[in-house]
C-alpha cells in the first residue's frame, strides 16, 4: 500500500511498504546515506529476535526514484501500551535521506500512522540538527560522544584529562591487562556483561542474540574483550560494529573488583587503538544521560558531546513515556533479586524495554 503527500494537487513523495523485492536497493540507498542500523539485516534480528512488528517504508519521489527509507518497528513498551520506535536496540538513527522536504513528510506521515496504527505515540531516535524540521520539541536529556579519530595515539591521548592519560599509563605499566578480539570469547563476554547490567537494574536480552548479530553481520561485528593477565580471564569487554567511517560502541561492560585498576579506561583506550589502526575516522562512545557517572567519563576523553533528538509524535494529550524514573522501584529490586529470576524473566522482558 502506497502512502502519497500533495502539494497544490501535485504527488511530490509516495511512502511504500517494504517487501523483500525492495531489500537490494533498500540497503544500496541505506549504505549510502543510512547507518550500520538502516540496513534490512538489523530489520531481521529485531523481527526474529523480539516479534516486533516491521512498519518499514521506502520513500519514493514522484519520478520513482528512492529518495527516503523510513525504518519503524512497532511493539508494546512496559505499560503495554502499543507504539513505534525508530529503532530498538539503537541510540539513534536520523531519517534515511539528504532533502529537508523529505524529513518534512516524514513528520506528515509518522502523525498519520500513529492515528491509522491507533499507537499512543512514535519515537524517532535522532542525533542531527534536523529534528527542528518535524515540528517537535525533542527530548535532548541523552547524549552521544564522538571520538575523532585523527593523529597519532599520543595526539589523540593529549586530548583528554591529565587524569585519565595517567590512569591509562598505569595500567600497561603495571601489566594489569590484555586485550583480545577473538570472538569465541563471548560466552564470558557475556557473563560480564549481563552481570553488570543486572547491577545496574536492567534485564537483558539472552546471548543467542549475540551470536545471531554475528552470523548475521560477520564482517561489521568485533568482539573486543579484556583479560586480567594474572589468571587469563575476561573482565571487561566491548562489542562493537563498524559502518563507513565510524566504530559504534554498542554494548559492554567491565567487573566492577576491578575499577581500582582503571579497566574502562584502558578498554576505551584501547577500542581507540582499534579504531585508528583499521581505518576508522570516528569512535561512537555510545548513549549517556547528561551528567551521568557514564557521561563524566566520556566527557573527559575530549570526545564532541552531542545531545540525542528523541521526537514523540502522539494524538493523545497525556501521553505516558516509559522512563528508568517511573520504574525506579522496580529497577531497585532488580538489582538484587535472584539471578535464576532475572536470567529468565529479563530474556523476556527486554523487548518491551524497547532500549
Amino acid at each position: 500500500m502506497a502512502v502519497g503527500f500533495r502539494l497544490g494537487g501535485v504527488c511530490l513523495y509516495s511512502f511504500v511498504k517494504y517487501s523483500d523485492m525492495y531489500k537490494d536497493a533498500w540497503d544500496s540507498f541505506a549504505r549510502e546515506h543510512g547507518s550500520f542500523f538502516s540496513l534490512i539485516a538489523w530489520k531481521e534480528l529485531l523481527e526474529e529476535n523480539f516479534g516486533y512488528k516491521s512498519m518499514y517504508h521506502l520513500i519514493f519521489d514522484s519520478e520513482g526514484k528512492i529518495v527516503g527509507l523510513m525504518p519503524l518497528m512497532e511493539g508494546r513498551n512496559l505499560s503495554l501500551r502499543k507504539i513505534g520506535v525508530s529503532l530498538p536496540f539503537v541510540n539513534y538513527l536520523d531519517i534515511c535521506c539528504d532533502d529537508d522536504n523529505v524529513i518534512n513528510a516524514v513528520g506528515e506521515w509518522i502523525r498519520k500512522v500513529v492515528d491509522t496504527e491507533k499507537l499512543d505515540y512514535i519515537e524517532l531516535r535522532l542525533k542531527n540538527e534536523k529534528a527542528e524540521i518535524l515540528s517537535t520539541i525533542p527530548d535532548e536529556s541523552n547524549y552521544t560522544f564522538i571520538m575523532k579519530l585523527n593523529g597519532t595515539e599520543e595526539e589523540i591521548m593529549q586530548r583528554s584529562t591529565s587524569d585519565n592519560r595517567n590512569h591509562i599509563r598505569k595500567c600497561y605499566k603495571n601489566n594489569y591487562f590484555s586485550v583480545s578480539y577473538d570472538k569465541n570469547n563471548l560466552d564470558m563476554f557475556y557473563k560480564v556483561f549481563a552481570k553488570r547490567q543486572k547491577q545496574l537494574g536492567s534485564p537483558t536480552f539472552g546471548i543467542d542474540f549475540l551470536k545471531k548479530v554475528m552470523d548475521k553481520l560477520p564482517e561489521n561485528t568485533f568482539l573486543l574483550t579484556v583479560l586480567e593477565n594474572e589468571n587469563k580471564s575476561v573482565c571487561g569487554g566491548m562489542f562493537l560494529f563498524g559502518f563507513g567511517d565510524t566504530l559504534y560502541y554498542q554494548w559492554g561492560g567491565s567487573d566492577i573488583k576491578y575499577n581500582s585498576k582503571y579497566i574502562n579506561n584502558f578498554m576505551y583506550w584501547e577500542a581507540i587503538k582499534f579504531g585508528l589502526n583499521n581505518g576508522y575516522k570516528y569512535l561512537d562512545f555510545g548513549r549517556s544521560p547528561y551528567d551521568s557517572g557514564t557521561f563524566r567519563f566520556k566527557k573527559q576523553w575530549g570526545t564532541d558531546i552531542i545531545p540525542l533528538k528523541y521526537c514523540r509524535f502522539s494524538s493523545k494529550p497525556n501521553v505516558i513515556i516509559d522512563s528508568r524514573k517511573k520504574y525506579k522501584k522496580a529497577i531497585e529490586v532488580w538489582k538484587f533479586a535472584p539471578n535464576f529470576v532475572t536470567n529468565i524473566v529479563g530474556k523476556k522482558l527486554i523487548k518491551y524495554v524497547m532500549p
